[in-house]
């Protein structure tokens, strides 16, 4: 008899922890560019006013939602940043991690059986808390014939009466596609048409590289949408675990629910840590971008130069190479490049059941790794072209 649910047993891991968790075992140097991790420490005064918030005695609760000043300050900060939308503090929930809330919207929207619509290829989490939260996933394909992005007809052939949220990723992990304004339209229309909400996922909204980031909420759609972003990746705060959803008044009003069932509130030095984010310079943050770019750059030029097929990520800092032309999976060959060649990178599988014949870098990472990890890739790649 088992003690943990069905569904539970039934839900894989990701494979990139499955990597990571190899290579961090391993004696030696490794490459890592398997995780989505920025090598930057947090900004200084950032960490200031984290110490500052302990010595001054910010250790206890907050609200279920979050300090209040944070989340206006939030709202405020993007109201500037688009105009034409308007964020108030009450659209703004705080939480552990934009992870935390993709979940809980997840759990607050979903009765058992609803269907949730995920890109293929996408961020492996999207699978595991849909069927965390008793939903079923259904993939939408992401082709690269059609640059990468959502198809409405691809997307009005996976939909069904049950579905209930269709999640979108931009910029993209693993891709790093960035979508127009009218590309986002069309999904806003398509989702309006059937009735679904519109959960954005759009952590890597100020790591842009060759065109505008256009915020789904911010079109003044009549479709529901509700935005997930996290302080994570945009002022490498990965470890303080602080993340935020935007949604209507009613809606966090009922998510808030399960912040209090489940953490309570978020960690009071963190949001404290968190307004110093949005509030101080954001030097640094244009900074960490360009650093990335000129890793895209690299990496496009190298692999352009080696002929192996690859994505060109306009956002994010993910990049699909693709490995199809090799008769092994994309497990096989990610544990085998770790073995032989000591580079850690993600499987494509588990980013999709139609993502097998790719693996995800990462290239987040200090140049130097970078390119002496993309060295060992082409050589493990020259090594095995006739297998």
């Amino acid at each position: 008899m088992n003690v943990v649910t069905d569904r539970v047993l039934s839900m894989k891991r990701s494979g990139i922890r499955a990597i990571a968790n190899l290579a961090n075992v391993m004696p030696g140097e490794v490459v890592h560019l398997e995780i989505g991790q920025p090598h930057f420490p947090t900004p200084r005064h950032i960490v200031d006013a984290a110490v500052k918030a302990m010595e001054g005695g910010y250790i206890r609760y907050t609200k279920n939602e979050g300090i209040p000043e944070v989340r206006a300050k939030i709202g405020e900060k993007i109201s500037r940043d688009f105009p034409g939308w308007n964020v108030a503090e009450e659209n703004v929930l705080l939480t552990i991690g934009g992870v935390y809330g993709l979940a809980i919207t997840m759990a607050a929207l979903l009765n058992p059986g609803d269907k949730v619509m995920i890109p293929d290829p996408g961020w492996p989490n999207y699978t595991m808390e849909a069927i965390t939260t008793n939903g079923v996933p259904l993939y939408y394909p992401l082709r690269q014939g059609n640059g990468f992005k959502p198809s409405v007809r691809d997307l009005e052939q996976v939909v069904t009466p049950d579905t209930k949220i269709i999640i979108v990723n931009n910029p993209s992990n693993p891709i790093g596609t960035v979508m127009t304004e009218s590309e986002c339209r069309k999904v806003l229309d398509f989702a309006y048409k059937h009735n679904l909400t519109v959960l954005s996922d759009e952590v890597y909204d100020r790591i842009v590289y060759d065109v505008p980031f256009t915020p789904m909420a911010s079109l003044n759609h009549p479709a529901t949408v509700v935005t997930a972003n996290s302080f994570s990746k945009t002022y490498a705060m990965t470890g303080w675990r602080l993340g935020f959803l935007i949604a209507s008044e009613q809606l966090c009003a009922n998510l808030v629910k399960m912040s209090e069932a489940f953490i309570s509130c978020p960690p009071y030095i963190s949001q404290k840590a968190a307004e110093a984010a949005i509030c101080g310079p954001q030097d640094f943050v244009h900074e960490m971008a360009a650093y990335y770019r000129k890793n895209r750059d690299l990496a496009v030029e190298m692999l352009d130069r080696s002929g192996l097929p690859h994505s060109v990520p306009q956002g994010a800092f993910y990049m699909l190479i693709d490995i199809s032309r090799f008769k092994v999976d994309s497990e096989t060959f990610a544990k085998r490049l770790l073995a032989e060649k000591r580079v850690a990178v993600a499987p494509g599988c588990t980013f999709g059941p139609s993502s097998d014949g790719y693996i995800r870098i990462s290239f987040c990472t200090e140049i130097a790794q970078l390119e002496k990890g993309l060295s060992n890739i082409l050589s493990f790649v020259n090594e095995n072209a006739g297998r």
